[in-house]
C-alpha cells in the first residue's frame, strides 16, 4: 500500500474548530456527526490545504456559503476597501480579526511545520525605505490606532514560504502567487458538479482508459449503460450535454433524464479519476443515490483510490451509507476509517472508528451519525 498524503490532521481556528485533532486517517475516510458540527468545514479546510491557501479557492468557499462580498460592493458604512477582509473573517474561529484576538488558521499534519498551512489576517501601511522604494509594512498590534487608513491583508504561509494578499483590491482573488506546489484535489459539493465542471473533468480523461471507469460506475446504477460521452448540446451550441448509450437502444439519451443518482455517481467518479495522487472531497456523498447502489459505489471508490493513489474524504447523514461503507471497506485491502465529530462543551473532537469497531457498530445497530 502506498503512503497516505495525510496520516493525521490538525485544524486550528478555522470555522467552528478552535483546535481539532484527527490522530489517524485512512485511505478512504467517512465523516459523520450531527448537523452544524463541522463535517463540511473539514472538507473546506482540506481544500484550502491542498490549494496552499489560494485566495481564489477562499473566494469560492465563501461564495458557496453566501459569505463572499466583493470589494467593489460597499459595506454598511459605505466603505468598500475592507469588504473582502470582512468576508474572509467568516473563516476564522469566532470570526475574530486582528482587532479582536489575534488568531492564525493552521491546517496540516500534526508536528510537521514544513507541511503546514497557516493564514492570518493583518493590517499594513505603505512606507518608503531609504532608497525611496515603497513597501507594505505590517502594523504593530499596539500601534493600530495610529493609522487612519490601514491596508487589510492576508498572510499565507506554507512551510517557510510566505505570501501576502492585499485585500483592498477587487482583482486580488485572481492574483495567485502561492509558491508551493498545489496538491491535486477536487471538492464535490452536496448539490453535485455543474455541467461546466463535468466538461472540464471529462476533457481530461477523454479517449483514455479512465473513460471505462466512469462507465463501470454508471453500470452500478443501471446495468443497461453501454457508453457515456459529453457532446455539444444541439439545442444550445454554446453548451454541452452528457449523453448515455443504453443497451438495446439506438439513440443515446441525456444523462440528466436518467435521474439524480446517475448524475451524482457520474460527478463523483469523474472527480475521483481526476484527483490522481491527491484528494477527493465529497460532501453528503449519498445525495440522490438509492441505498442499493451505495455498496457498489464504495467498492469502486476504494479500488480506484488505491490504484490512483487518491485519499478520499466524504461526509454523510445516512445510516445506509455507513453500512455500505463498512461492508465494502471490510472487503478491501485499503483501510476505510469512520470519523465521528462530536461537540462537547463547545469544543469539537474527533472519535475514530476503525474497520473492526465499525463492524461491531453496524452489527449492533449503534447510532454514530
Amino acid at each position: 500500500m502506498s503512503k497516505l498524503h495525510l496520516e493525521n490532521l490538525q485544524i486550528h481556528n478555522f470555522r467552528g474548530f478552535q483546535a481539532l485533532q484527527i490522530e489517524k486517517l485512512g485511505r478512504v475516510n467517512l465523516i459523520v456527526g450531527r448537523n452544524s458540527v463541522g463535517k463540511s468545514s473539514v472538507l473546506e479546510a482540506l481544500s484550502l490545504y491542498a490549494n496552499r491557501g489560494s485566495l481564489k479557492v477562499i473566494q469560492q468557499i465563501l461564495t458557496s456559503r453566501g459569505e463572499y462580498k466583493s470589494s467593489l460592493i460597499s459595506n454598511d458604512n459605505g466603505d468598500s476597501s475592507d469588504a473582502l477582509y470582512s468576508s474572509i473573517k467568516h473563516l476564522f474561529y469566532g470570526r475574530k480579526d486582528r482587532n479582536g484576538t489575534a488568531q492564525e488558521i493552521i491546517i496540516g499534519p500534526s508536528n510537521n511545520p514544513a507541511q503546514t498551512l497557516s493564514l492570518k489576517l493583518d493590517w499594513f501601511t505603505v512606507e518608503e525605505d531609504e532608497t525611496g522604494l515603497r513597501k507594505l509594512q505590517q502594523i504593530a498590534e499596539d500601534a493600530y490606532d495610529l493609522y487612519g487608513n490601514p491596508i487589510p491583508g492576508l498572510l499565507v504561509q506554507n512551510g517557510s514560504q510566505r505570501t501576502l494578499f492585499r485585500l483592498d483590491r477587487a482583482a486580488s482573488p485572481n492574483q495567485e502567487r502561492i509558491g508551493s506546489e498545489k496538491v491535486s484535489n477536487i471538492l464535490v459539493p452536496a448539490n453535485s458538479l455543474d455541467q461546466n465542471e463535468i466538461d472540464r473533468l471529462w476533457a481530461n480523461i477523454a479517449l483514455t482508459p479512465l473513460e471505462n471507469e466512469v462507465t463501470k460506475a454508471l453500470q452500478i446504477v443501471s446495468a443497461q449503460v453501454e457508453r457515456v460521452n459529453v457532446v455539444a448540446d444541439p439545442n444550445r451550441l454554446s453548451r454541452s450535454s452528457t449523453i448515455v448509450k443504453m443497451l438495446n437502444q439506438e439513440t443515446p439519451v441525456p444523462l440528466r433524464s436518467l435521474g439524480d443518482g446517475m448524475n451524482r455517481v457520474l460527478g463523483i467518479t469523474l472527480a475521483l479519476v481526476n484527483a490522481k495522487e491527491g484528494f477527493l472531497l465529497v460532501d453528503e456523498i449519498e445525495n440522490g443515490i438509492h441505498y442499493t447502489v451505495l455498496y457498489g459505489l464504495w467498492k469502486l471508490i476504494l479500488e480506484l483510490a488505491r490504484r490512483l493513489d487518491v485519499q478520499v474524504f466524504a461526509t454523510t447523514h445516512s445510516d445506509d451509507c455507513i453500512r455500505a461503507f463498512q461492508k465494502a471497506s471490510s472487503e478491501s485491502e485499503e483501510e476505510g476509517l469512520l470519523i465521528r465529530l462530536e461537540n462537547r462543551d463547545n469544543k469539537v473532537r474527533a472519535v475514530l472508528v476503525d474497520e473492526k469497531a465499525l463492524e461491531i457498530v453496524v452489527d449492533r445497530d449503534i447510532e454514530v451519525r
